[in-house]
C-alpha cells in the first residue's frame, strides 16, 4: 500500500500524461492490495499489534481520499459514518458523476451537431432507423459441476467448441408488429371462432358454415364431407423405388413475398403429385399466436412463402391443397392443421403425416431430426428452434434451417410407404391406417383459448403450494386480469406475467406497490404501465376474511384433467432420455439380446402374476397350477389359509408317525440297557452266592427262591421305567400337536369346555 498521501492534480502539460500517471499509481495502489493477507493469514497476521496500528493508520488515510472524492462530486454525506455497502454504494454514485460530467463536456466539445441529436433521440426513446437489430444469445447444454476438483476439467469443457453443445437464441430489438399491418382484425375475444374461407375449391358439397349440435359452440368443418368421402389412391397403396432428393446447392430456392409471385407457384405445384408442407410459428408477441413462414418443397424446387405479408391473399393455395389427386406430406402436423384454418383460412385433403408412419413401425424415436440421421444420413442443425421468426428480411441461416424441414421430406415419404407394406407382409392395411389417421388430424377445427372460474386451479396445482383464501383470491383475480390484458394487448400470457411472478405475487401479497415490482425479475412492462390496478387487487383479496379453505371435488377432478394433455401419452422423463432426442410411446424392454426379445406389447398376452387370479375349477387343477407355478420363479404362489390346512394336516400326520416310531425305537433301547443291566446284577449277585453257598450250608430249594424272586423285582423295576419315559415323550407330543395347531383348536377346546360347564351347571339346577 503507497505511503504517498499527495492529491493528484492536472499540472501536467498534455492529458496523455496526466493519465498515464493517475495509472502507474493505481497499478500501485493494486498490487499492494493483492498483497495483504486474506482469510486465515488475516485472522493471524491480526494478533500482532504492529500490524494493526499500520492497517488503521492506511485505513484512516484511504478514508480520507475517499471523502475527498465525495466532496469534489458534491455529494453530501460523510462516508467515515456509513457501513462498507454504503461507502460502496456512494463511492459508485460519485463515479457516475465524473463520467456524466466527462462525457457531457467531450459531447459539447467535439461531437457535430446531428450526432447529437442521434444520441438525444435514442437517450429518449425514439428510432429513426427502421433496420432490425439481430441478437443472437447461446447457452451451453452441459453444466459445471461443483467443487474444487473438477477446476481442470470445466477448462477442458469450456475450450470444446462442440457445436451441437449450444442452442441459439435469434430475435430482433426492433421488430415492429405485424399485427398492425394485417388486413384482417384479430379477434381474441371469446366469441366461437367462426371460419373466414369464402370459396370452396374442389368441393363435392357446397360450403356450409354452421354451428354444430353438440354442447360446445364450435363451427362445422369446411371440408368435413370431403373428408369422409376420401380414400387414397392405387398408386399411393403400391411399393415404389425412392427418389433420392437433390443436394440443397443443386435445387432452386424462390421467395415469394408478392401477390403476383402466388400465380407462378399455383402453375407450378399444379404438375406435382405430391409436395411436402411445413410452417414456422411464433406465439410469445400474440395471444393466439402468428403464421410467419411457410414452405413448401417438391423434388425440383424450394418455396419459401411469407405468410406476413400475404396472410390475406393465400387462402387461394386451396385450389393445391384440397385437391385429392396431390398428396401432401406433413411431420407432426396437428398444430400446423390448426393454425392454417386460424391464420391463411387454408384446408388440406389427401395428406400423409411422417410422425404417424414412424409411430406406426414402431422406430425408437419420431422426431424428424431422427429421420433424417437415419435415412439421409444428415444431421440437421437445431440451434435455432427459438428464434423469432417475425425477422424480415429473414437472416440466411434461417432460410437454410427453413428449407431442412421440407427438402427431405417426400424421400423420407417414399422409404416409410415402402417399410409400412413390408411389415404387413405385402398387405396395405397398415398403410391405410396411416392416411386414417392423417386424414383424421385434418378434420380437427381451431378453437380459442377460453378463460373460466376454475382456469387457475391447474397452475395453482402444479406449484404444489398451500395457499389460504386470501392467496387464492389474489392468485384468481391476477389470473383473470393476465387473461383480459393478454386479449386487449394481442400478446401471450407469458409475456404479460409469467407464471412464477403471478405465484410469488399471489404468495407474498405485498403491501406496496414496490413490493409488487419486487416480486418479478425482470420487471414486464405491462406490470409497471398496470401497477395501480394490480395493487388494487392485491388490496381487496388482503382485506377478504382468512377462512380456511377447501376446493370442491369437481374443481380438483377439472383441474386434474387439464393438466392431462393426451390420455394416451407415457409418462416422459428427462433422466431416461439422452441429449437432443425425443422418446417414443410402447418402447420394448430390451433385456435380451436375441432377436425375439423386440416384440410388440399388443402380441403379448398378459398372464397373472399371482396364482389366486388363475380359473382353476378342481382342487387337482389348483395343485397342478401351483406345482406349474413353483417351477416359474418369477409367479407369486397364492394359497388361501383354508387350502394351507387341507395341505399341512398329511404333513404333520407324517411329522407324528415319525416322531412315534422314533420314540418307540428309544423306548427299546432304553429296555434293551435296563435288562443288560439287570443281568449283569443276576449274574454278580449268583457269583456272591456261590461264594456263600461255599460257607454257609443252606439248602437248595431256598437259593432257587431268592433267585427267582431278583428277577421278578427287576423286570417290575424296568416296566416302571419304561412307563415313566412313554408318559413323557407322551406329553411332549402333545405340546408339539398344539402348537403345530394352533390358537384356533385351543379356542375350540376352550369353547367345549365352557359348554360341558354349562350343561353341568344346567342339569344341577
Amino acid at each position: 500500500m503507497t505511503s504517498d498521501n499527495s492529491i493528484i492534480t492536472i499540472e501536467d502539460n498534455s492529458f496523455n500524461d496526466f493519465v498515464q500517471k493517475s495509472f502507474s499509481i493505481l497499478k500501485k495502489g493494486i498490487k499492494a492490495s493483492n498483497s495483504l493477507p486474506n482469510n486465515e493469514n488475516f485472522n493471524y497476521y491480526s494478533c500482532f499489534p504492529t500490524f494493526n496500528e499500520i492497517k488503521n493508520e492506511q485505513i484512516k488515510k484511504i478514508m480520507h481520499s475517499m471523502q475527498c472524492i465525495v466532496r469534489k462530486a458534491e455529494i453530501s454525506g460523510n462516508i467515515k459514518q456509513r457501513d462498507i455497502e454504503e461507502k460502496f454504494d456512494l463511492l459508485l454514485e460519485s463515479n457516475d458523476t465524473f463520467l456524466d460530467r466527462a462525457v457531457s463536456n467531450i459531447f459539447v466539445i467535439m461531437i457535430s451537431p446531428d450526432i447529437q441529436n442521434a444520441c438525444m433521440d435514442e437517450e429518449a426513446g425514439i428510432s429513426r432507423n427502421q433496420g432490425v437489430e439481430l441478437i443472437v444469445t447461446q447457452a451451453k447444454l452441459t453444466k459445471k459441476l461443483n467443487g474444487c476438483w473438477n477446476n481442470t476439467v470445466d477448462k477442458q469443457t469450456s475450450t470444446s467448441s462442440d457445436p451441437t453443445q449450444t442452442v441459439r437464441l435469434l430475435a430482433g430489438k426492433n421488430i415492429q408488429r405485424p399485427q398492425l399491418t394485417f388486413k384482417d382484425k384479430i379477434d381474441n375475444s371469446p366469441m366461437p371462432w367462426q371460419p373466414k374461407i369464402k370459396y370452396k375449391p374442389n368441393s363435392i358439397k357446397p360450403l356450409a358454415i354452421y354451428l354444430e349440435d353438440d354442447d360446445k359452440e364450435v363451427f362445422c368443418h369446411p371440408y368435413e364431407w370431403e373428408l369422409d368421402k376420401f380414400e387414397p389412391s392405387e398408386e399411393q397403396l403400391v411399393k415404389k423405388h425412392p427418389i433420392k432428393y437433390k443436394s440443397l446447392k443443386e435445387t432452386p430456392l424462390i421467395i415469394i413475398e408478392k401477390l403476383d409471385d402466388l400465380k407462378i407457384i399455383l402453375n407450378d405445384l399444379e404438375n406435382y403429385n405430391e409436395i411436402a408442407i411445413d410452417l414456422e410459428h411464433h406465439s410469445y408477441r400474440s395471444f393466439q399466436g402468428i403464421t410467419c413462414l411457410m414452405q413448401i418443397s417438391t423434388r425440383d424446387t424450394d418455396y419459401l412463402i411469407d405468410t406476413l405479408t400475404l396472410r390475406s391473399e393465400l387462402h387461394v393455395l386451396n385450389e393445391i391443397f384440397t385437391k385429392p389427386s396431390i398428396l401432401k406430406v406433413f411431420h407432426g402436423a396437428e398444430s400446423d392443421i390448426l393454425w392454417l384454418q386460424r391464420d391463411l383460412s387454408l384446408y388440406i385433403v389427401n395428406m400423409f403425416d411422417t410422425h404417424k408412419a414412424a409411430k406406426q413401425l414402431e422406430l425408437p424415436f419420431l422426431s424428424l431430426s431422427y429421420l433424417l440421421r437415419t435415412y439421409c444420413q444428415i444431421d440437421p442443425n437445431k440451434h435455432f428452434q427459438l428464434a423469432d421468426w417475425r425477422i424480415r428480411p429473414l437472416p440466411e441461416e434461417l432460410m437454410k434451417y427453413a428449407r431442412e424441414d421440407t427438402h427431405y421430406l417426400l424421400y423420407i415419404k417414399d422409404i416409410l410407404n415402402n417399410a409400412l407394406i413390408d411389415v404387413a407382409n405385402g398387405q396395405t392395411n397398415i398403410l391405410k391406417a396411416v392416411y386414417a389417421c392423417s386424414t383424421n388430424i385434418c378434420k380437427q377445427t381451431y378453437e380459442k383459448p377460453v378463460w373460466s372460474e376454475i382456469s387457475y386451479t391447474a397452475m395453482y396445482r402444479k406449484s404444489q403450494k398451500m395457499f389460504n383464501n386470501r392467496q387464492l383470491y389474489a392468485l384468481k383475480e391476477l389470473h383473470k386480469w393476465r387473461d383480459e390484458t393478454a386479449r386487449s394487448e394481442d400478446d401471450s400470457t407469458h409475456y404479460v406475467l409469467p407464471n412464477h411472478m403471478l405465484l410469488n405475487i399471489a404468495e407474498s401479497l405485498p403491501r406496496e406497490m414496490q413490493g409488487i415490482l419486487a416480486c418479478c425479475n425482470p420487471i414486464p412492462p405491462l406490470i409497471r404501465q398496470n401497477l395501480l390496478k394490480i395493487h388494487k387487487l392485491i388490496l381487496k383479496a388482503r382485506e377478504q376474511p382468512l377462512i380456511k379453505t377447501v376446493l370442491n371435488d369437481d374443481i380438483i377432478r377439472l383441474s386434474q384433467r387439464s393438466q392431462i394433455s393426451n390420455s394416451e401419452s407415457w409418462i416422459w422423463t428427462p433422466h431416461d432420455l439422452p441429449n437432443d432426442m425425443e422418446a417414443r410411446e410402447n418402447l420394448p424392454c430390451l433385456l435380451n439380446t436375441t432377436p425375439n426379445s423386440l416384440v410388440s406389447l399388443n402380441q403379448i398376452k398378459l398372464k397373472p402374476g399371482i396364482t389366486i387370479f388363475d380359473n382353476s375349477s378342481s382342487e387337482d387343477e389348483c395343485k397342478d397350477s401351483v406345482i406349474e407355478s413353483c417351477k416359474k420363479p418369477n409367479k407369486l404362489i397364492f394359497v388361501s389359509p383354508f387350502e394351507r390346512y387341507k395341505r399341512v394336516q398329511p404333513i404333520i400326520a407324517e411329522e407324528e408317525k415319525k416322531e412315534r416310531e422314533k420314540q418307540e425305537k428309544e423306548a427299546e433301547k432304553i429296555r434293551e440297557q435296563i435288562e443288560k443291566t439287570a443281568r449283569e446284577s443276576i449274574v454278580s449277585t449268583e457269583n456272591t452266592d456261590s461264594k456263600s453257598d461255599k460257607t454257609s450250608q443252606n439248602p437248595k430249594h431256598f437259593v432257587k427262591d431268592s433267585r427267582s424272586s431278583n428277577l421278578a423285582q427287576n423286570d417290575d423295576v424296568v416296566d416302571t421305567i419304561v412307563k415313566s419315559h412313554m408318559q413323557t415323550l407322551s406329553k411332549m407330543q402333545n405340546k408339539k400337536r398344539k402348537r403345530q395347531l394352533g390358537p384356533e383348536i385351543m379356542r375350540s377346546n376352550k369353547k367345549k369346555k365352557e359348554r360341558q360347564k354349562g350343561f353341568k351347571k344346567n342339569t344341577d339346577k
